[in-house]
Protein backbone atom coordinates (compact mmCIF):
# COMPACT_ATOMS: atom_id res chain seq x y z
CA UNK A 1 0.00 0.00 0.00
CA UNK A 2 1.44 3.20 -1.00
CA UNK A 3 2.09 5.74 1.86
CA UNK A 4 -0.66 8.09 2.99
CA UNK A 5 0.47 11.79 0.90
CA UNK A 6 -1.03 15.39 1.06
CA UNK A 7 -0.46 17.17 -1.34
CA UNK A 8 -0.76 20.93 -0.43
CA UNK A 9 -0.45 23.43 -3.68
CA UNK A 10 -0.49 26.62 -1.83
CA UNK A 11 2.26 25.67 0.53
CA UNK A 12 3.70 24.34 -2.58
CA UNK A 13 3.48 27.18 -4.77
CA UNK A 14 4.89 29.65 -1.49
CA UNK A 15 7.49 26.82 -0.92
CA UNK A 16 8.88 27.07 -4.67
CA UNK A 17 8.84 31.18 -4.22
CA UNK A 18 10.54 31.12 -1.29
CA UNK A 19 13.39 28.95 -3.08
CA UNK A 20 13.37 31.43 -6.04
CA UNK A 21 13.57 34.52 -3.90
CA UNK A 22 16.36 32.91 -2.03
CA UNK A 23 18.23 31.93 -5.53
CA UNK A 24 18.26 35.26 -6.78
CA UNK A 25 20.18 37.09 -4.54
CA UNK A 26 22.73 34.04 -5.28
CA UNK A 27 22.53 34.27 -8.88
CA UNK A 28 22.94 38.21 -8.40
CA UNK A 29 26.45 37.55 -6.06
CA UNK A 30 27.73 35.00 -8.47
CA UNK A 31 27.09 37.25 -11.33
CA UNK A 32 29.13 40.41 -9.69
CA UNK A 33 31.90 38.03 -9.05
CA UNK A 34 31.93 36.91 -12.48
CA UNK A 35 31.73 40.22 -13.80
CA UNK A 36 34.49 41.50 -10.82
CA UNK A 37 36.44 38.45 -12.11
CA UNK A 38 36.20 39.65 -15.70
CA UNK A 39 36.49 43.25 -14.86
CA UNK A 40 40.39 42.28 -12.95
CA UNK A 41 41.66 39.78 -15.76
CA UNK A 42 40.77 42.47 -18.47
CA UNK A 43 42.57 45.35 -16.04
CA UNK A 44 45.71 43.06 -15.23
CA UNK A 45 45.85 42.82 -19.19
CA UNK A 46 45.98 45.91 -19.88
CA UNK A 47 48.21 46.73 -17.06
CA UNK A 48 50.48 44.04 -18.99
CA UNK A 49 50.16 45.54 -22.17
CA UNK A 50 50.83 49.23 -21.20
CA UNK A 51 53.68 48.54 -19.12
CA UNK A 52 55.23 46.18 -21.89
CA UNK A 53 54.94 49.33 -24.27
CA UNK A 54 56.52 51.85 -21.50
CA UNK A 55 60.02 49.67 -21.75
CA UNK A 56 62.52 50.49 -24.57
CA UNK A 57 61.62 47.45 -27.23
CA UNK A 58 63.09 46.18 -30.46
CA UNK A 59 65.49 48.99 -32.54
CA UNK A 60 62.60 51.94 -32.39
CA UNK A 61 60.64 53.64 -35.83
CA UNK A 62 62.95 56.48 -37.12
CA UNK A 63 66.49 56.54 -39.11
CA UNK A 64 65.06 54.87 -41.91
CA UNK A 65 67.16 57.25 -44.17
CA UNK A 66 70.58 58.71 -43.52
CA UNK A 67 69.03 61.88 -43.70
CA UNK A 68 67.01 61.43 -41.21
CA UNK A 69 70.09 59.82 -39.25
CA UNK A 70 71.58 62.85 -39.77
CA UNK A 71 69.24 65.03 -38.56
CA UNK A 72 68.70 62.77 -35.39
CA UNK A 73 72.39 63.15 -34.58
CA UNK A 74 72.62 66.85 -35.80
CA UNK A 75 70.17 67.66 -33.18
CA UNK A 76 71.36 65.05 -30.32
CA UNK A 77 73.64 67.85 -29.88
CA UNK A 78 71.70 69.95 -28.65
CA UNK A 79 71.54 68.46 -25.32
CA UNK A 80 74.89 67.70 -24.90
CA UNK A 81 75.02 71.96 -25.28
CA UNK A 82 72.06 72.39 -22.57
CA UNK A 83 73.92 70.63 -20.50
CA UNK A 84 77.69 72.53 -20.54
CA UNK A 85 75.51 75.24 -20.47
CA UNK A 86 73.80 74.60 -17.15
CA UNK A 87 77.12 72.92 -15.53
CA UNK A 88 78.40 76.59 -16.47
CA UNK A 89 76.06 78.19 -14.77
CA UNK A 90 74.74 76.53 -11.58
CA UNK A 91 77.03 76.56 -8.94
CA UNK A 92 75.18 74.10 -6.99
CA UNK A 93 76.95 70.43 -6.47
CA UNK A 94 72.99 69.21 -7.62
CA UNK A 95 72.87 71.89 -10.20
CA UNK A 96 76.25 70.43 -11.72
CA UNK A 97 75.31 67.09 -11.38
CA UNK A 98 71.85 67.68 -13.39
CA UNK A 99 73.42 69.76 -16.08
CA UNK A 100 76.21 66.65 -16.63
CA UNK A 101 72.71 64.44 -16.84
CA UNK A 102 71.35 66.69 -19.51
CA UNK A 103 74.83 66.09 -21.54
CA UNK A 104 74.62 62.59 -20.89
CA UNK A 105 71.11 62.54 -22.33
CA UNK A 106 72.56 63.81 -25.55
CA UNK A 107 75.39 61.24 -25.59
CA UNK A 108 72.61 58.58 -25.32
CA UNK A 109 70.44 60.02 -27.83
CA UNK A 110 73.96 59.65 -30.19
CA UNK A 111 74.32 56.05 -29.15
CA UNK A 112 70.97 55.43 -30.38
CA UNK A 113 71.25 57.04 -33.72
CA UNK A 114 74.47 56.30 -34.38
CA UNK A 115 74.06 52.58 -33.98
CA UNK A 116 72.60 49.75 -36.14
CA UNK A 117 72.12 46.04 -36.29
CA UNK A 118 72.66 43.86 -33.03
CA UNK A 119 74.23 47.13 -31.25
CA UNK A 120 70.84 49.07 -32.00
CA UNK A 121 68.45 47.77 -29.45
CA UNK A 122 71.10 48.60 -26.43
CA UNK A 123 71.75 51.76 -27.96
CA UNK A 124 68.01 53.01 -27.54
CA UNK A 125 67.86 51.25 -24.42
CA UNK A 126 70.93 53.49 -23.51
CA UNK A 127 68.81 56.23 -24.74
CA UNK A 128 66.23 55.78 -22.44
CA UNK A 129 67.76 55.22 -19.00
CA UNK A 130 70.13 58.52 -20.08
CA UNK A 131 66.43 60.32 -19.93
CA UNK A 132 65.47 58.61 -16.76
CA UNK A 133 68.83 59.27 -14.91
CA UNK A 134 68.45 63.02 -15.76
CA UNK A 135 64.77 63.58 -14.11
CA UNK A 136 65.86 62.21 -11.40
CA UNK A 137 69.05 64.53 -11.09
CA UNK A 138 66.51 67.68 -12.06
CA UNK A 139 64.33 66.63 -8.71
CA UNK A 140 67.83 66.96 -6.56
CA UNK A 141 68.29 69.97 -7.99
CA UNK A 142 64.51 71.26 -7.84
CA UNK A 143 64.28 69.89 -4.19
CA UNK A 144 67.14 70.36 -2.02
CA UNK A 145 65.83 68.87 0.45
CA UNK A 146 65.12 65.52 -1.29
CA UNK A 147 66.01 62.71 0.79
CA UNK A 148 68.71 60.40 -1.24
CA UNK A 149 67.59 57.61 -0.62
CA UNK A 150 64.27 58.99 -3.12
CA UNK A 151 67.06 59.71 -5.58
CA UNK A 152 68.69 56.80 -5.30
CA UNK A 153 64.90 54.70 -5.70
CA UNK A 154 64.62 56.26 -8.84
CA UNK A 155 68.09 55.52 -10.40
CA UNK A 156 67.72 51.71 -9.36
CA UNK A 157 63.54 51.61 -10.98
CA UNK A 158 65.31 53.45 -14.17
CA UNK A 159 66.75 50.21 -15.88
CA UNK A 160 63.62 48.42 -15.59
CA UNK A 161 60.85 51.36 -15.93
CA UNK A 162 62.48 54.12 -17.46
CA UNK A 163 59.45 55.50 -19.22
CA UNK A 164 57.92 55.79 -15.94
CA UNK A 165 60.68 57.31 -13.83
CA UNK A 166 61.06 59.98 -16.36
CA UNK A 167 57.16 60.23 -16.18
CA UNK A 168 56.88 60.79 -12.79
CA UNK A 169 59.61 62.89 -12.42
CA UNK A 170 58.58 65.06 -15.08
CA UNK A 171 54.95 65.11 -13.38
CA UNK A 172 56.79 66.18 -10.18
CA UNK A 173 58.48 69.00 -12.29
CA UNK A 174 55.53 70.54 -14.06
CA UNK A 175 53.62 70.71 -10.14
CA UNK A 176 57.01 72.60 -9.18
CA UNK A 177 56.85 75.01 -12.15
CA UNK A 178 52.91 75.63 -12.31
CA UNK A 179 52.96 75.90 -7.96
CA UNK A 180 55.97 78.84 -8.57
CA UNK A 181 54.04 80.43 -11.33
CA UNK A 182 50.90 80.39 -9.43
CA UNK A 183 53.01 82.59 -6.61
CA UNK A 184 54.65 84.72 -9.08
CA UNK A 185 53.39 86.23 -12.02
CA UNK A 186 56.91 86.67 -13.89
CA UNK A 187 56.98 82.95 -14.26
CA UNK A 188 53.63 82.39 -15.68
CA UNK A 189 54.53 83.23 -19.56
CA UNK A 190 57.68 80.89 -18.71
CA UNK A 191 55.20 78.32 -17.53
CA UNK A 192 52.91 78.62 -20.31
CA UNK A 193 56.29 78.41 -22.83
CA UNK A 194 57.25 75.13 -21.00
CA UNK A 195 54.32 73.48 -21.27
CA UNK A 196 53.69 74.38 -25.10
CA UNK A 197 57.10 72.71 -25.81
CA UNK A 198 56.73 70.23 -23.99
CA UNK A 199 52.44 69.50 -25.03
CA UNK A 200 54.20 69.90 -28.69
CA UNK A 201 57.15 67.54 -28.19
CA UNK A 202 55.20 64.62 -26.52
CA UNK A 203 52.47 64.99 -29.43
CA UNK A 204 55.52 64.19 -32.51
CA UNK A 205 56.34 61.22 -29.48
CA UNK A 206 52.93 60.18 -30.31
CA UNK A 207 52.79 60.74 -34.13
CA UNK A 208 56.02 58.54 -34.15
CA UNK A 209 54.35 55.28 -33.24
CA UNK A 210 51.74 55.97 -36.12
CA UNK A 211 53.46 57.59 -39.46
CA UNK A 212 57.38 55.65 -38.52
CA UNK A 213 58.08 57.11 -42.30
CA UNK A 214 57.63 60.50 -41.89
CA UNK A 215 61.50 61.54 -41.33
CA UNK A 216 61.01 64.64 -39.53
CA UNK A 217 58.95 63.94 -36.92
CA UNK A 218 61.98 62.61 -34.84
CA UNK A 219 64.17 65.28 -35.00
CA UNK A 220 61.16 68.11 -34.47
CA UNK A 221 60.83 65.69 -31.23
CA UNK A 222 64.60 66.25 -30.33
CA UNK A 223 64.12 70.10 -30.80
CA UNK A 224 60.97 70.89 -29.25
CA UNK A 225 62.30 68.71 -26.24
CA UNK A 226 65.32 70.70 -26.02
CA UNK A 227 63.38 74.00 -25.85
CA UNK A 228 61.22 72.22 -23.04
CA UNK A 229 64.45 71.49 -21.39
CA UNK A 230 65.82 75.00 -21.89
CA UNK A 231 62.72 76.46 -20.70
CA UNK A 232 63.06 74.86 -16.95
CA UNK A 233 66.28 77.32 -16.64
CA UNK A 234 64.20 80.36 -15.32
CA UNK A 235 62.82 77.84 -12.60
CA UNK A 236 66.40 76.57 -11.97
CA UNK A 237 67.79 79.85 -11.76
CA UNK A 238 65.63 81.05 -8.96
CA UNK A 239 66.17 77.86 -7.26
CA UNK A 240 70.47 79.08 -7.31
CA UNK A 241 69.35 82.41 -6.39
CA UNK A 242 67.58 81.38 -3.23
CA UNK A 243 70.35 78.63 -2.11
CA UNK A 244 72.95 81.47 -2.74
CA UNK A 245 71.07 84.02 -0.73
CA UNK A 246 70.49 81.44 1.83
CA UNK A 247 74.12 80.08 2.21
CA UNK A 248 75.03 84.15 2.02
CA UNK A 249 72.53 84.32 5.56
CA UNK A 250 74.05 81.08 7.00
CA UNK A 251 77.56 82.81 6.32
CA UNK A 252 77.08 86.16 7.58
CA UNK A 253 75.22 84.76 10.79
Amino acid sequence: MPPFHFDFPSLGGRSDQAAEVQSKPEAKWKLSRLRARNLGSAARSSSNTLLSQLRPQGVGTCDHTRLERVANLVTSFLYIGLGIKTMQSCQSKDGKLYGLSVCGAGVGSLAFHSTSGKWREAGRRLDYWAIGVSTAFLQRELNPKLSKWVTGASLAVTPFRPFIVSAGNTAALEVRYALRAKRDASFRRKFIDHVSCGAAGMTCFYLEEHYPDNPCIHPAWHVLAALSVQSIRPLIDDIEERRGAAATAKGSS
